[in-house]
């Protein structure tokens, strides 16, 4: 079902790491800044990391402003300086970058030997370590970035990562989608996986992925209903989570994972009438209110938007989901609307991200799953559950 793309996997020539590391050397010693030692490098699959030790009295900031010089002078658009524990990290983009595959991930220790409740294989790390976090312990994610730099595909890793893991009994989806095609891959698993209320007319449980506002103020509201719900039935449990319940109880409770993929088009109303901005608020309030408390409960949010400015990402939301990915972005107050720190605006695009969760900070090459193997992925799912009933 997924492919290893063996044909977009390039290695570094030696041309290319020596003339590097020359460059840096070069700018250095122009600029006089005196570092320990050699240069060393760690080759990442489309990045690479050049490692130097200042020596002591030498400013970091001082290392920031080289960057520029050091992009010149290698020949590429930009270059980011990052604060690494023994020294200062340059980290340039290779000339020939490789896909990381989803299935490289997926085949990976790192997430078959996981022991996460809701594992998703997020990308590969500049050391080609595979980087697996677990939704539960997130438990709101939060993506920004420009468009057209990898926020739908990342949403369709976390997706696969769910499919892959876990039974239609263990995790629900409920697909949150203005655009209207970036999910409708998965309109034919409504009776397996997808979540739809229970009132909903027959037209919807057919085809239950949200794409109106109107529609998700409904399945907001009806989330909202649904955890109270499980709170007064772990209540009546004396237990205080979900993992805890499942363990001991019989009518376990499945996990619900709310994809948004585009947030902004529902909760901007400029210009709009009265009408549309109450529905607005009512969705905005839906949102925070299950970011506040539905871990507890199983209920998560992944939330997608690719217009990160303080009119969309409001203090509320930024405050209930601690972690957050940072697509690159179109200058650093985007950036730092999102991090709450520069930076994305410096990376490459295609799935470079910066993954900001405990106050740790680390770049990332997002695993990569085209249009034709979602297709594949829900067919598989489809036939093998009808095969079951």
């Amino acid at each position: 079902m997924l492919n290893n793309y063996d044909d977009q996997q390039f290695s570094m020539s030696v041309e290319e790491y020596h003339r590097k590391i020359s460059c840096i050397e070069k700018v250095l010693k122009e600029n006089n800044v005196i570092i320990k030692g050699d240069i060393r490098a760690i080759i990442g699959p489309a990045f690479s990391k050049y490692y130097v030790e200042p020596v002591p009295g030498t400013r970091v900031a001082k290392y920031r402003y080289l960057a520029y010089d050091i992009a010149m002078g290698i020949g590429v658009t930009s270059v980011r300086v990052s604060i690494c524990a023994d020294g200062v990290c340059f980290e340039i983009p290779n000339e020939h970058r490789s896909i990381v595959p989803l299935r490289s991930l997926l085949e990976d220790k790192e997430f078959r030997e996981s022991t996460a409740e809701l594992p998703l294989a997020i990308g590969s790390t500049s050391e080609r370590k595979a980087k697996v976090i677990d939704l539960v312990d997130a438990p709101h994610i939060l993506m920004a970035g420009a468009t057209k730099q990898g926020k739908t595909v990342c949403l369709h890793s976390m997706v696969a990562s769910l499919l892959f893991s876990k039974r239609p009994d263990e995790v629900k989806f409920v697909f949150i989608d203005p655009k209207m095609v970036d999910f409708s891959g998965y309109r034919t698993l409504p009776k397996h996986y997808l979540c739809v209320l229970s009132n909903a007319p027959w037209e919807e449980r057919e085809s239950a992925i949200v794409t109106s506002s109107q529609e998700a103020d409904n399945v907001l509201a009806g989330l909202c209903a649904e955890m109270e719900d499980r709170y007064n039935t772990l209540l009546r449990a004396k237990m205080n989570n979900v993992r805890n319940y499942n363990r001991q109880s019989e009518n376990k409770l499945p996990y619900i994972v709310c994809f948004i993929n585009e947030y902004a088009d529902l909760t901007v109303t400029i210009g709009a009438n009265k009408q549309a901005k109450e529905l607005s608020k009512r969705i905005t309030s839906s949102i925070i209110r299950i970011a506040q408390k539905g871990r507890a409960v199983g209920i998560h949010l992944i939330l997608g938007t690719q217009r990160p400015s303080t009119d969309v990402i409001t203090g509320p939301i930024k405050s209930n989901f601690p972690t957050r990915i940072a697509f690159r972005t179109s200058s650093s107050s985007d950036s730092t609307t999102i991090l709450d720190m520069p930076g994305a605006e410096s990376l490459i695009g295609e799935g470079d991200m910066l993954l900001s969760t405990e106050m740790n900070l680390e770049r990332i090459q997002g695993g990569y799953i085209s249009n034709e193997e979602v297709l594949s992925l829900v067919e598989h799912i489809k036939v093998s559950c009808q095969a079951l009933e």
